[in-house]
């Protein structure tokens, strides 16, 4: 009987720190790491990379019968990027990537990073990060703020509790305070008196005054009986 004598070897590729990168051969895709097949002997050109790394580049002898296995040490080309801004969307590069918070590895290059809030001036940054690098950057949108004033009558109503959008502040009658420019239902109560409510639009470095008439149960009686009256 004639043997053969085999004319290809195993060729073995794989790759460090990370498995997954791409192998070429001949600058054709032929797989990931790891990767194995047999192939003809030769002198083959083998090119392995990986996204965030660096690529490598060598030749490699395959010869009959032979298992040919090579391990790429991938360079990291790579940085750790920490965003945090309290209640902000997040974009990298004009592309939204979260809210509040965002940790991503970076390949080493510059980038801008902006963090959007209603009713405030957006935070913007642009920073470079080099392989290796670790950055923590913080960004606080600015708030667009104007004043609220809020007064009661007469003077036995001061001390009213201010809620806004239902929301209860710490202050309490009479009380000037910063606000968010928008739209606000703002209601005040007294134990003594019946609550009341009005809306206001906050304008950005404007100051908007609300005045509450408080009136008991008694005098709000005593006023729907005069209404009636007169019409009647």
């Amino acid at each position: 009987p004639i043997r053969m004598k085999p004319a290809f070897g195993e060729l073995s590729i794989d790759s460090t720190p990370e498995i997954g990168a791409n192998v070429y051969i001949d600058e054709v895709r032929v797989g990931t790491t790891p990767f194995k097949e047999n192939r003809p002997s030769g002198r083959y050109l083998v090119r392995v990379e990986k996204e965030l790394y660096s690529p490598i580049t060598r030749y490699i002898e395959v010869n009959d019968g032979v298992s040919t296995k090579e391990v790429f040490n991938l360079p990291s080309n790579f940085g750790n990027i920490n965003v945090t801004s309290s209640g902000a969307e997040i974009y990298l590069n004009d592309k939204y990537v979260g809210v509040s918070s965002y940790s991503s590895r970076l390949v080493a290059g510059s980038y801008t990073v902006l963090a959007k809030k209603d009713r405030h001036y957006d935070a913007k940054e642009q920073f470079f990060i080099s392989a290796g690098e670790k950055k923590d950057l913080v960004l606080e949108p600015e708030p667009r703020l104007g004043a609220l004033s809020v007064s009661t009558k007469p003077f036995k109503a001061n001390g009213a509790e201010i809620f806004v959008n239902d929301e209860k502040r710490s202050e309490r009658t009479p009380a000037i305070f910063p606000i968010l420019i928008g739209d606000y239902q703002v209601t005040v109560k007294h134990r003594d008196f019946l609550e009341s409510t009005q809306r206001v639009v906050i304008k950005e470095g404007l100051q908007s005054d609300l005045s509450f008439d408080m009136q008991t149960y008694q005098g709000s009686m005593h006023a729907k009986a005069n209404f009636w009256n007169t019409n009647k």
